[in-house]
């Protein structure tokens, strides 16, 4: 079992008493041993063509550690790509939360105490550019720590096998956690609960059917979505999403709205024209 969660080490302990279960689990990178191991091997994995592992631009070695007591198997990776996005994350933040300190009309402690995690020195020292009673400074050594560990993840496992087969696990999990995550974020389906087993499997299967329209969907827009960032495919289907029918009391459907510019583009792209697609939302068959 692979899992593109972070676990603690009482999860892996726990995942250890399952008989016969093989697990694989991405680490937090401030737990102790994680950021130890970042430490003393990321620049001998770094941009070394001997640990280049079969996905492009990602770099992995095999180490033996000991996790909870037990020996295991640790997996180092760096990711070019990964590198960059993150270290842009961790300035952008950085910078967030500098300008929401500064925006603070007095010091307090629990104000220091609260920022201190997050990059920012707060100090009772009076400003004399703000007149404030405190001063606001970046945290330089935690920031480069931060900076350092860009790029790096490592996954823990009591399964040996080679860093590129690791990864090409990592990645064929992604591949189904970003499906999970579409149904979520399209389809408003981060609450699962239902009353009954029956009402699940049918809200389930319901939103398995519309990640499959969503994808195909997504595909023939390809065109239209200038980038398959998710952001902008959600930008394309709330556009869609605007547009509605309603179900009349004589059984008929009949448009909400007139079709915006961007919408009729949109259905262009899969070869329908505005009656078209009207027609066709009007001949959808419900049981209620």
């Amino acid at each position: 079992m692979f899992d593109r969660g972070y676990f603690s080490e009482d999860i892996i302990k726990a995942l250890r008493k399952v008989k016969d279960l093989e697990y694989g689990v991405l680490c937090p990178d401030n737990v102790n041993w994680v950021d130890a191991l970042i430490k003393d091997h990321g620049a001998e994995i770094r941009g070394k063509q001997k640990y280049l592992t079969t996905e492009p631009n990602v770099f992995g070695k095999r180490y033996p550690v000991t996790v909870a007591g037990k020996a295991c198997f640790a997996y180092l990776f760096f990711d070019h790509s990964r590198e960059f996005d993150e270290e842009q994350s961790i300035r952008s933040t950085i910078s967030y939360y500098f300008n929401e300190a500064s925006k603070r009309k007095r010091y307090t402690e629990k104000m220091a105490q609260d920022y201190a995690p997050k990059g920012i020195i707060v100090v009772k020292k009076a400003d004399p550019e703000t007149g404030k009673n405190f001063t606001i400074l970046e945290d330089t050594e935690m920031i480069q720590t931060m900076v350092d560990r860009a790029g790096f993840f490592v996954l823990v496992s009591d399964t040996e096998m080679t860093a590129s087969e690791a990864i090409r696990i990592i990645r064929r999990r992604d591949v189904v956690e970003h499906v999970f995550e579409s149904i979520k974020r399209h389809f408003d389906l981060s609450v699962t609960y239902t009353h009954s087993i029956e009402t699940y499997r049918g809200k389930m299967f319901t939103a398995f059917i519309a990640s499959i329209l969503f994808a195909t969907l997504t595909w023939d827009l390809r065109e239209v979505l200038h980038d398959k960032t998710s952001a902008t495919i959600a930008f394309e289907m709330m556009e869609l999403n605007k547009y509605k029918v309603e179900l009349q009391s004589d059984g008929s459907w009949y448009p909400s709205y007139a079709m915006s510019r961007i919408q009729k583009e949109l259905v262009s792209k899969v070869g329908l024209t505005e009656d078209e697609a009207i027609n066709q939302a009007t001949e959808i068959k419900l049981l209620v």
